[in-house]
Formats: C-alpha cells, sequence, structure tokens
C-alpha cells in the first residue's frame, strides 16, 4: 500500500505539473494571438496608407497629363497666331513699300500685281 500511495503522489503531482504546464501553454498562446492581432493591424493599416498613397499619386499624375495635353494645345495655337502675325507683318510690308513709290508719283509693278 505504500507503494500504492507513492504511486498516487507521483500521478497528482504529474497532473499537477501537467496543468501548470497548460497555464503556461495558455498564457502564451493568448500573448501570441494579441501579437499577430496587432502585427496583422499594423499590415491593414499599412495597406490602406499605401493605396491611400496610390490614389492621390495617380489624381496627380493624370492632373499633370491632362495639364500638360492642355498647355501643349496652347502652345500650338499661340505658335500658330505667331506664324499668322509673321505672315501678315511680310504682306503689310509688301504692300507699304510699292505704296512708298506711289506717294512720289511712279506706279509700282508690284503694287499694279498685288491689286490685281
Amino acid at each position: 500500500m505504500n507503494r500504492t500511495e507513492g504511486d498516487i503522489v507521483h500521478i497528482v503531482h504529474t497532473v499537477n505539473h501537467q496543468m501548470t504546464y497548460l497555464k503556461t501553454l495558455h498564457s502564451a498562446v493568448k500573448f501570441n494571438t494579441e501579437a499577430v492581432e496587432t502585427s496583422s493591424e499594423k499590415v491593414n493599416d499599412i495597406t490602406l496608407d499605401s493605396n491611400k498613397w496610390k490614389d492621390e499619386t495617380d489624381i496627380q499624375i493624370r492632373w499633370l497629363n491632362y495639364t500638360f495635353y492642355n498647355q501643349s494645345s496652347i502652345f500650338t495655337y499661340i505658335r500658330q497666331l505667331e506664324f499668322a502675325i509673321l505672315e501678315l507683318r511680310t504682306l503689310v510690308k509688301e504692300v507699304l513699300i510699292p505704296l512708298d513709290s506711289t506717294v512720289t508719283g511712279k506706279l509700282s509693278m508690284n503694287l499694279f500685281q498685288l491689286l490685281c
């Protein structure tokens, strides 16, 4: 019987040790679960911030493309106007030179050709 009591004490001690181990394991799992949850929230926040940054960048790139396209069109129109003004100045000079000679009483052939 002495041996049986020793076995029972040994079994009780082993069960107590296992219970202590389970409690420790439960605490470790709980801690790891909280750590994973916190890490998951941080990754989620980083992902949302990254998407927000990407969306803002896309908006700015579209705005720049739109602006450059419009500026390019405006610059094209400005160049066309400059060219038209230069042509007009050339035509005015071609008319003024023969008129200057007409003031002296001579009819210029260039003026005659321009009028016909």
